[in-house]
């Protein structure tokens, strides 16, 4: 133990309420640079790498065999004489997705590279240096407090005939304050209060700050290029547009209880052909897509095999069951607006109606007056029809199951950092009956505890997220988005607000939100700058473990090793091996259909799960890159590595859920980078939360007004480069049309593969019932 450094953190350091109050002393405290939580995390990263080093050999072995060809490389061969993680030739047809986020990781490493080349020789130093060396000015440290509290007086003595008095007990022994460890000394956590040292972390946050917007800058400029490239091509959206009606009187069938039909596609067109003229190739009326739960869908799927008949009344064939499919959306929850697909044989032509504010306003169509709009359509295989027709009270219900599972999940999040106290553990397994293990646990020396501390509430907390990110899509699913890309980027942001609210401000705050919103309300804005302020520094240890087994434990085991799809494989395997009742029918083994299934429904390429596994780290690290900069050398590994790992299984393991190849055109990207930069202005918040506590007002003012600087900047970028990046100006559409216009038979096969995507369409590759042939003899 090194005498001469402060406490380990501000709130030891000079301690305060919540709003205000009377600082506590500061001791002379010393620094034990091999301290026994140091061990601990040392021991974690030892026994990761062993992991690691585990997993990588499983794979080198299993990957190279063609037994195992359905897990580790089902798209693409793999060269038997080279590593199984050389990296892929890259093609021509590489996503623009991918790309994206392939940049997004290096865009990611670079920064923190950058920012490392500060923080390391210049913070790091400063923090770690003694507090009375001559950096700070404080008066010298008082003695530390006594090991042992004085014992209370004695008790008068007793006369004969007094009734008997205990003694008084004794008082717990003290053991004073512990030394820091020297991982907590080369944080901001442990300087005193005013310390001109503080200054440092705001200048470190403005030189992140300043890297991060310029990179910002490089990226988008990129995917303005990239984007450009992608809306050029030939792509069966980029000549169609989706026209909604609003304001239609009457109302259609099944919409709202209307009792009118609704315009064809051949009426509509003919209202729309003085606009657009022979631009205009076809219309298609989109059916209503019946929204129903399971329930009633058995329900109403049970009435109509009974067979339903408007009042027994003879009718022309099939008009019972028009009659019934329309009563089937006016019950479940049809919506109001009735949708056409358009499509233009010129770019120029869809460009103008997707920049007209109303396409159609107040116009009259067989009978009907109505106002339309044209959006944007989604390719063929991305529509959700159906979604379109979820009722208004399903979609508020979800919004409402959202919010509340954001509030009361956050309960078991605080439970599992609780774990991160031997303390918590013991009274949890003594309030259990397991007091026998409790004894074990306290029996441990000092490096095991540590350990346990460390890795336990890591691991429990991947299995919450995990957990978590199964029903979050749920809600998404029910609350109306008109394409699946949609749907999943409605998922990734609930899965930001989930990480950040949830994962990361639960971690830290340790109490559900419901707790803490309480205490906001009653106590003020300065009780959010006192449970940032001094919570956050205190947690750098946990997310120092957390990055750890996310970079050396899931990395190597559940994205390399591919662990849940390569256990299904060997199970279905070997079960075929053994069963020799014949049932199974070649379903099961290496090769067989069921094995595929369940192997290929565990490798699905979801952007907004990786996103969304990617923003709880760099939050982390945007949280803690000024106030404990020794985490940006456990992130920068974890980037590259995860960096070659998806690119690896998107090229050879994963398939997209919408089929091989299909490009989102980097809308998920664009979201990320929206969330970043949130994630790094509310690291500057929180780092001003503080300089506060920390009575270092100058620094957090200037961190307010960095606020205010990143927000603007940000700001003007994406309005500049937003615009450019959605559609391709006119310009560049006539540019297109004037090399050559779509033909007849692209529009005729992109409206054929929209017509595939409606209601009651035949499936792909389902064959047409045949009747049987006549006998004209027997007949």
């Amino acid at each position: 133990v090194r005498a001469g450094d402060a406490p380990q953190n501000s709130m030891s350091n000079a301690s305060t309420d919540e709003c205000g109050g009377e600082s506590a002393p500061l001791y002379r405290i010393g620094t034990d640079w091999w301290s026994d939580a140091d061990q601990g995390l040392v021991l974690t990263v030892g026994i990761n790498l062993v992991v690691f080093c585990i997993a990588l050999a499983l794979y080198s072995c299993g990957s190279r065999r063609k037994y195992y060809h359905e897990v580790y490389s089902p798209l693409a061969e793999v060269d038997g004489k080279k590593h199984p993680l050389n990296k892929p030739t890259t093609t021509d047809d590489e996503t623009l997705e991918h790309t994206m986020m392939q940049r997004f990781f290096k865009m990611n490493t670079m920064l923190l590279l950058l920012f490392a080349l500060f923080a390391g020789p210049i913070l790091l130093p400063l923090y770690a240096a003694n507090v009375y060396g001559g950096f700070d000015d404080i008066d010298p440290a008082p003695p530390p407090p006594p090991m042992y509290p004085p014992s209370p007086p004695p008790l008068p003595p007793q006369a004969p005939g007094d009734a008997f008095v205990p003694d008084a007990p004794s008082m717990p022994p003290f053991d004073g304050i512990a030394p820091f460890s020297g991982i907590a000394t080369l944080s901001l956590g442990h300087l005193p209060p005013g310390s001109p040292r503080l200054w440092a972390s705001s200048l470190g946050m403005f030189i992140l700050t300043c890297i991060f917007l310029i990179l910002t800058r490089r990226e988008l400029e990129a995917f303005v290029a990239l984007r450009t490239k992608w809306l050029s091509a030939m792509r069966p959206q980029l000549y169609a547009a989706r026209l909604v009606t609003f304001q239609h009187t009457p109302a259609p069938l099944g919409a709202g209880g209307g009792h009118a039909e609704r315009p064809t596609g051949a009426e509509m067109k003919e209202a729309l052909q003085p606009l657009f003229g022979a631009d205009l190739a076809e219309v298609l009326a989109v059916p209503r897509h019946p929204f129903w739960p399971g329930p009633l869908k058995k329900g109403l799927a049970a009435g109509e095999k009974a067979g339903f008949k408007l009042g027994g009344a003879a009718a022309k064939p099939g008009m019972a069951a028009t009659v019934y499919s329309e009563f089937k959306m006016l019950a479940l929850g049809e919506d109001s607006e009735t949708s056409y697909l358009l499509f233009f044989r010129t770019r120029a032509a869809r460009f103008s109606a997707l920049t007209s504010r109303t396409v159609l306003t107040n116009a009259s169509v067989a009978g009907h007056t109505l106002s339309a709009r044209a959006k944007p359509v989604v390719p063929p295989q991305d529509c959700a029809w159906a979604s379109l027709s979820t009722p208004r009270w399903m979609i508020v219900l979800s919004y409402i199951g959202t919010i509340l599972f954001f509030a009361f999940w956050n309960v078991p999040i605080a439970f599992i950092q609780s774990f991160a106290s031997l303390e918590s553990i013991g009274k949890l397994l003594a309030d259990i009956g397991l007091g026998g293990v409790k004894d074990w646990l306290f029996d441990l020396n000092p490096t095991a505890t540590a350990m346990l501390q460390s890795y336990f509430p890591s691991i429990l907390l991947a299995v919450a997220v995990v957990a978590a990110y199964q029903l979050i899509p749920l809600f998404s699913s029910l609350q109306g988005w008109d394409s699946k890309t949609a749907i999943g980027l409605s998922t990734m942001r609930k899965f930001f607000y989930f990480n950040f609210l949830v994962i990361i401000l639960g971690s830290i705050i340790l109490g559900s939100l419901i707790e803490t919103t309480d205490k906001i309300i009653n106590g003020g804005a300065c009780v959010i700058f006192s449970l940032l302020g001094s919570a956050v520094p205190e947690q750098a240890d946990f997310w120092y473990n957390y990055l750890l087994q996310d970079a050396l434990f899931l990395i190597p085991v559940m994205d390399l090793l591919q662990l849940v799809p390569a256990a299904i494989f060997v199970f279905c395997a070997f079960f075929c091996s053994c069963c020799r009742c014949g049932k199974c029918k070649g379903k099961c083994g290496p090769t067989g259909t069921l094995t595929i299934m369940l192997v290929r429904s565990c490798q699905p390429l979801k952007y907004f799960k990786l996103y969304g596994r990617c923003s709880i780290i760099l939050t982390a690290t945007f949280f803690f890159a000024a106030i404990s900069p020794l985490i940006v050398c456990i992130t920068i590994p974890w980037t590259v590595l995860l960096c070659r790992v998806w690119d690896h299984n998107h090229k050879r393991v994963v398939r997209h859920n919408l089929g091989v190849g299909y490009d989102t055109g980097g809308a998920y990207w664009a979201l990320a980078m929206q969330q970043l930069n949130f994630s790094l202005m509310v690291s500057q918040l929180v780092l001003t939360a503080v300089h506060v506590l920390n009575q270092s007002y100058g620094s957090a003012g200037c961190l307010l007004l960095l606020i205010w600087c990143t927000w603007f900047r940000y700001g003007r970028l994406v309005r500049y480069y937003a615009p450019l990046a959605e559609e391709l100006p006119l310009e560049e559409c006539r540019k297109l049309d004037a090399a050559g216009e779509a033909d007849q038979a692209f529009l005729d096969d992109a409206a054929a593969a929209y017509s595939a995507t409606f209601y009651g369409a035949p499936k792909p590759g389902a064959k047409e019932k045949v009747e049987p042939a006549i006998d004209v003899d027997k007949a």
